[in-house]
């Protein structure tokens, strides 16, 4: 058939009646596949069904499983418990593109997203419907294989769209697959009138093209930035666009593509090196103009080329002016980063310090660990080599083997080739996890490693941070509490200064002013320590009387509490405890309180460092006693 519009109300009765389908539809750029997308929607939507409607992008082909994941709106605190299992899963996945992880996490992420849109289908027939899925990562094409295999025994229309003739072999291999199960649709006739973009001047299509490469959406100040022309020479530019409906204006010098066929047809035209030119170039006018790094990092990703150094350290400098606030999407950043560096470079031994810091706070040790492997096959300096073993050593101490951790880090501070800020940063991290059985030794490193770097100062605040929170522990441990106190807060100045918010230099400020029984100012600063990675730090879950799974070790050792005090909590904590006393495990309480079993068991590891206790048992007895307030 040439169409596909004529079809969508019979296959839509066919799905209220209980029988899915699947439909691929296919023609080149600008013959109406958007378009007959949205046609479905209308459609479907008119009858009642639930509509799932996504787009893959470019930026998707390396963004596993990122257009389904926008659209579905995963997020941990998302009301519907089956979406926040899809964001559980994302999480637990790490590293989707390392193995042997990658392929165990892509399949509970999959598994995970395909049961919640299989239920979603059961309590009201649906339809999903993926467009440009040539542009879409395999994870995402994965879950299309899954979906297609449902339809025969669910009430569910599973649609997408690719463009000829270049079809993923992954997509091909499913509709081969599917054999009768899937419906072929081709497109031969353009919704996009080729004669009126034929007719446009040639200056107006070339600017229109590279506009398109912006996305469906920009404004004159970027295309200023980007193509170094005064305003009224692009309005004047475009303005045939226009005029021949292609563009539409909009206020403060914005415009958009009239319809998505209109913007896919440009960028069509746009051969990809000469995309990946200009999102480079768009990644650097936007720094310049002072953008959001993350938009910065963006466009650079996708114009960023092995080898291409001055687009890796600008990847880096974007990733550190937000990673404080998210490590995981800096973690991201400074992937791209190490893709395009050269090997052994200066910038690329930067971005993976950098990325391997990220993804330890964002709580992903799988995934560090897998990084600092691949990064050691890589000649390096010795002080990138150490910054990379103080990682692997720390994951080490993470999964239960702090011991084993402490003594290769003492192997470490022995290496003759370290540089002094190496050898500090390694003296100090040796610190953190001795400090709670060696105080006194603890407090030796940190002084070393000060006396290593002399006047110079660490020249890092994070590892400036983490020796105030050593010291602090290490004075809260021997009953000086206005010292600890201090300490603390100067890490988490140290902290702050490196643009950190929520890290173990506030967990630690929160255990000390406990342990000296300011109770009320702990729980004002409890809420601020969120980071994933809080909740299995070796010292901090021994500090909370757990071991890293979150459960009480045989030993633990909590910083002393003031007898007789009443225990300041915070709302949640109070929840957290209050359902605990009654008798609900951890995942039981994350079910009841909609959030995740990690954030459960954090808001147990506070409660074990501000009431005192190591046990469920002793926990629940102080909430029926009133200790807690």
């Amino acid at each position: 058939m040439g169409g596909a519009d004529d079809r969508w109300p019979d296959a839509v009765a066919r799905v209220r009646a209980g029988t899915g389908g699947a439909v691929v539809v296919d023609g080149a750029a600008g013959t109406g596949k958007s378009a007959a997308l949205a046609a479905l929607a209308d459609v479907a939507g008119s009858a009642g069904l639930d509509v799932l409607l996504a787009r893959a992008t470019r930026a998707d082909a390396t963004r596993a499983f990122g257009c389904l994941v926008d659209v579905l709106d995963v997020r941990r605190n998302h009301p519907d418990p089956r979406h926040r299992r899809v964001a559980d899963a994302l999480v637990e996945a790490v590293e989707l593109t390392h193995p042997p992880h990658g392929v165990a996490g892509r399949l509970a992420v999959q598994e995970a997203i395909v049961d919640l849109l299989r239920e979603r289908a059961q309590e009201r027939p649906m339809v999903v419907a993926l467009d440009d899925a040539h542009l879409a990562d395999d994870a995402t094409v994965g879950v299309l294989r899954a979906l297609v295999r449902s339809v025969a025994r669910e009430p569910l229309l599973v649609v997408w769209t690719v463009r000829t003739p270049s079809v993923p072999d992954a997509l091909v291999d499913l509709r081969v697959r599917a054999g009768g199960l899937v419906t072929h649709v081709e497109l031969m006739g353009a919704s996009v009138d080729a004669a009126v973009l034929r007719a446009l001047p040639r200056a107006t299509a070339d600017l229109v093209a590279v506009a398109a490469v912006i996305g469906p959406s920009f404004d004159v100040p970027t295309m200023v930035a980007l193509t170094e022309r005064a305003p009224t020479a692009i309005l004047a530019t475009l303005a045939p666009a226009v005029d021949a409906g292609v563009l539409r204006p909009g206020r403060l010098g914005a415009f958009a593509f009239t319809t998505v066929d209109a913007h896919s047809a440009f960028l069509a035209d746009v051969p990809a090196s000469l995309q990946a030119a200009v999102q480079r170039d768009l990644g650097f006018a936007l720094a310049a103009r002072g953008a959001d790094p993350r938009d910065v990092a963006r466009h650079l990703a996708g114009g960023v080329r092995v080898g291409d150094d001055v687009a890796a350290a600008m990847l880096v400098e974007a990733a550190a002016s937000f990673g404080g606030r998210d490590p995981e999407g800096a973690a991201h950043v400074l992937g791209d980063a190490m893709r395009g560096a050269t090997e052994g470079s200066p910038v690329w031994a930067t971005a993976v310090v950098a990325r391997l810091d990220a993804l330890v706070r964002a709580g992903r040790f799988d995934s560090a660990r897998g990084v600092a492997a691949d990064a050691r096959r890589v000649a390096m300096s010795p002080d990138t080599e150490a910054a990379v073993r103080r990682v692997a050593a720390y994951v080490d101490a993470v999964e239960g083997a702090p011991t084993a951790a402490a003594a290769q880090l003492r192997d470490l501070v022995d290496e003759p080739a370290l540089g002094a800020a190496a050898r500090a940063a390694t003296l100090v991290a040796l610190a953190w996890l001795i400090v709670l059985d060696d105080e006194a030794g603890a407090t030796r490193l940190v002084d070393e490693a000060v006396a290593c770097v002399g006047d110079a100062g660490f020249g890092d605040a994070t590892v400036e941070a983490d020796a105030h929170a050593v010291r602090a522990l290490a004075a809260s441990r021997v009953d000086a509490h206005l010292d600890a106190i201090a300490h603390a807060r100067r890490a988490v100045t140290a902290a702050r200064a490196a643009g950190i918010v929520g890290d173990r230099s506030e967990a630690v400020l929160v255990a000390v002013l406990q342990g000296a029984g300011a109770t009320e100012e702990a729980a004002r600063w409890a809420g601020a320590t969120s980071e994933p990675a809080l909740m299995v730090d070796p010292v901090l879950g021994r500090l909370a009387g757990a071991s890293i799974a979150g459960e009480p070790t045989e030993a633990p050792t909590p910083l002393p509490a003031r007898r007789g005090t009443p225990v300041v909590l915070t709302a949640k904590e109070r929840e957290v405890a209050a359902l605990v006393a009654e008798g609900f495990t951890n995942g039981a309480i994350a079910e009841q309180l909609g959030v995740s079993r990690r954030t459960v068991e954090y808001h147990m590891a506070n409660l074990y460092a501000k009431v005192g206790v190591a046990t469920r048992t002793a926990l629940a007895a102080a909430v029926r006693t009133g200790h807690l307030r």
